[in-house]
């Protein structure tokens, strides 16, 4: 065997060698990088959640000149992250010609100190300089605080209510205006406007409106994006203080002197600035109170601070407002400027109804219907305005009725005026006076009543004694005839009484117990005895009740228990019980509260009763 020679192996080696440098050369080191990133548009500041302005990345060599064949992938991130806020958008882009466009890219939290890195592959990466991300446009509303209260009405809540705004993203606006707004029941709000602080709150007092039930509040901006934050509140009713009753409506004061009205809206008597009818006691006059109510036929009237406004039919001037006609469904000042200290809106007669007052210095005014001498300024001339009554008398009560006015002077001597066809005015005759004329018998009396459109007369002495005169068809003097009397007549029963109130054909009267009883006409129950049956003596209401005070309206009769409570009973075809139907109640029925959004009542025609 022959040995290799020298020269062979040398040869191997270089084959080998050879063999060595062609694996090598297809190994996966990446090239050598000679390209170098730069943000030649950096990052500006935007606000959360929006776009920021295109950032432009380019590709540079090491004399920083743009590298037009680089066509590497370049992927954008955040560096510095000073809220760990999420970098969105299309974050990886191809160079085209070495550059690198992002569009869309945006942050959800807003700070400062931002910086966002590029990389790439095929080049040495880069930090954009630090930048700002501010708060978006608030879209944001939330009740943080006062929702889900519970108060009386017209009363101010105890949490003020607190709204956070942010913006998308959930970032706090500050210093941003929200404007709130009473969505529902009527109340008032300290401001119309606040501004957010620091932690994007901001804040606002709510007084509840008078309305019972569920009360809201919106805050927001109402032309702006964004859904306003929604605040409730359930309102609770407040006693009742006085009732007052028309011909087929029924209205009341509650503690804090709101007005509430139920029944037949016709007219605009509610003053709510509607004309719906209905049978529940609904918050009405908003914006005012009252220190008195009384109410006509169709007609409202009441006293703010000693200024008369009317509301409600005009068709007889019977609203003050120096013009007849053109009533209002809202509250007007009676004309003259006088100030007053009691109010009586007559009932309609046969011509029309009327209306008086006493100022606080007893004398008499009367306006609307003159066609019996009701006004007592010795003429039949209708008076759209106040119209001193003749005689210079000074009363201390006075009461309109249906086409007469009788008042009260110091010491308890009553006079009256007007028609007197069936004696109503006392004074033993049927003649017609047009002047105040004194009633027969020599009798004091403390208080009275006159039949809201039946034509009896009723009062009572300081010892509680009845007497009732007038009209008698129907038993409402109580005497236990149905003969007219032209002189106050005593009350059969020999019962003690603290109040009366006279309806159309019916009677009530409270004794100093609270004890409630009625005579006279029955037919839709207006007695609250549980029966229909006509009764010609004073006959005790059921139910066991307690009250202090009684009305009787024209077929029906409403009354107060010691703790607001008010209950009524006769007719309520047009809702004037209050008690959420059109059910007639021959016994006290509790009356409901305002039921929110409650839909205005067909309206039936109640035929009108004879007076004979």
């Amino acid at each position: 065997m022959r040995t290799p020679d020298l020269r062979s192996c040398r040869l191997a080696a270089f084959v080998g060698a050879l063999l060595v440098a062609a694996a090598c050369s297809h190994d996966n080191t990446a090239p050598a990088v000679t390209a170098t990133l730069a943000f030649t548009t950096p990052p500006a500041s935007a606000a959360a959640g929006t776009p920021i302005p295109a950032i432009v990345v380019t590709a540079e060599d090491a004399t920083g000149s743009a590298m037009p064949s680089f066509s590497g992938a370049i992927t954008l991130a955040l560096a510095s992250n000073p809220d760990s806020a999420t970098l969105a958008g299309t974050l990886t882009e191809n160079a085209v010609n070495g550059v690198a466009t992002f569009t869309d890219i945006s942050l959800d939290r807003a700070d400062s100190g931002y910086t966002i890195a590029a990389t790439s592959r095929s080049a040495h990466a880069a930090t954009s300089p630090a930048f700002t991300v501010a708060v978006g446009d608030a879209q944001v509303f939330i009740a943080a605080g006062g929702d889900a209260q519970n108060g009386a009405v017209s009363a101010t809540l105890p949490t003020r209510l607190s709204v956070l705004v942010t913006d998308r993203d959930h970032n706090k606006v500050t210093g941003y205006v929200v404007t709130w707004t009473v969505a529902s029941g009527h109340g008032k709000l300290a401001a119309a406007t606040s501004v957010t602080d620091a932690r994007g709150v901001a804040t606002n007092t709510w007084v509840l409106g008078s309305v019972p039930g569920v009360q809201t509040v919106s805050a927001g901006q109402p032309f702006g994006a964004g859904t306003p934050a929604t605040f409730s509140a359930n309102a609770t009713p407040l006693p009742f203080i006085a009732l007052t009753a028309g011909r087929y409506h029924t209205c009341a004061l509650n503690t804090v002197h709101d007005a509430y009205c139920w029944g037949y809206n016709l007219a605009g008597q509610f003053g709510d600035g509607t004309t719906n009818d209905s049978n529940t006691s609904t918050a009405t006059l908003f914006g005012m109170t009252f220190d008195s109510l009384t109410a006509g036929p169709y007609d409202s009237c009441g006293l703010a601070q000693g200024i008369a406004y009317c509301w409600g039919d005009n068709s007889y001037g019977a609203s003050g407002y120096g013009t007849v006609g053109n009533g209002s469904s809202t509250p007007i000042a009676v004309v003259g400027g006088l100030t007053f200290a009691s109010l009586s809106a007559g009932p309609d007669g046969a011509d029309g109804n009327h209306t008086c007052g006493l100022t606080p210095a007893g004398a008499a005014y009367c306006w609307g219907n003159n066609a019996f001498g009701a006004i007592g300024d010795s003429t039949t001339t209708p008076r759209y305005a106040p119209t001193a009554v003749w005689g210079g008398l000074t009363f201390t009560s006075l009461r309109s009725s249906r086409n007469s006015t009788c008042a009260l002077v110091a010491g308890g001597a009553m006079y009256c005026w007007g028609d007197n066809t069936y004696g109503e005015i006392g004074d033993s005759t049927t003649t017609r006076r047009y002047s105040p004329t004194r009633v027969a018998g020599g009798l004091a009396f403390t208080s009275f009543a006159t039949q809201t459109v039946g034509v009896t007369t009723c009062a009572l002495t300081a010892s509680g004694a009845a007497y009732c005169w007038g009209y008698n068809d129907l038993g409402g003097v109580g005497d236990g005839t149905t003969t007219d009397r032209d002189a106050p007549t005593p009350v059969a029963g020999n019962l003690t009484f603290s109040v009366i109130s006279a309806g159309a054909f019916h009677t009530c009267g409270l004794t100093l117990s609270g004890a409630a009883y009625c005579w006279g006409d029955n037919s839709y129950g207006a007695l609250g005895d549980g029966t229909n049956t006509q009764r010609l003596t004073p006959t005790l209401v059921a139910g066991n009740l307690s009250f202090t005070t009684i009305v009787a309206g024209v077929y029906h009769t409403c009354a107060l228990t010691a703790d607001g409570s008010a209950y009524c009973w006769g007719n309520n075809l047009l809702g004037e019980l209050g008690d959420g139907t059109r059910v007639n109640r021959n016994v006290p029925t509790a009356i409901a509260p305002t039921l929110a959004g409650s839909a205005a009542l067909r309206r039936p025609v109640l035929a009108r009763r004879s007076k004979r």
